[in-house]
């Protein structure tokens, strides 16, 4: 059974994506595999992926999609595929990406990993100023770019799907996922587990 990963960012998915998964050896991983590139297995992958994930309200043959993937995987390897992408979008957006999902590859574990909402945002608001800030040279009459914590939070609430202030919708998430693919199918797990044993959590 496919293995569908959701990683709310700032919650080790990088890690799980560039160490974890692409090394196990009971995995067979889907992608992305490095930090910095989006890679796939093969074109069969990418295809289901921009199908279901991407353009989620266009119609595709997604049965069509999920076989052509299947009969290029290994049948002794569980099929992993990881993605902080399904935590974003309207509500909307995020049931047709599942929805989708079901459709292509049938059932499916789903695992969830989650953070404490304000340690979240703390998180993704340091990594702003940190990639406009650290490693830029500072320039004479050219402002540095550091909102403040209100206008950031201000700025992204004014967003199509509410920016990165949709990822804290994720009791929404967790009920999409398992009215599409049943409860029992879907883990919840917590990243502050994880930084506090980290041989447990995996």
């Amino acid at each position: 059974m496919p293995v569908l990963h959701i990683g709310l960012p700032k919650t080790a998915t990088t890690l799980l994506q560039a160490r974890l998964f692409p090394g196990h050896s009971e995995i067979e991983y889907l992608g992305k595999f490095t930090e910095r590139t989006r890679t796939f297995r093969d074109p069969s992958v990418a295809s289901l992926i921009n199908a279901t994930v991407r353009n989620p309200f266009k119609a595709a043959d997604f049965e069509q999609l999920g076989t052509r993937m299947r009969a290029s995987l290994p049948s002794d390897r569980i099929a992993v595929w990881s993605s902080e992408d399904l935590t974003v979008g309207s509500r909307r957006r995020r049931r047709a990406r599942a929805e989708n999902l079901h459709a292509a590859l049938g059932s499916c574990r789903v695992v969830i990993t989650l953070r404490h909402p304000l340690r979240l945002l703390e998180s993704l608001y340091l990594q702003l100023l940190r990639g406009g800030v650290v490693g830029n040279r500072a320039k004479f009459g050219v402002q540095t770019q550091c909102p403040s914590v209100r206008q950031w939070l201000e700025q992204h609430d004014g967003l199509p799907e509410r920016g990165v202030l949709a990822h804290l919708d994720y009791a929404e998430t967790i009920k999409i996922f398992e009215r599409v693919f049943g409860p029992s199918s879907v883990g919840v797990f917590v990243f502050e587990d994880l930084v506090s044993d980290v041989d447990g959590f995996i």
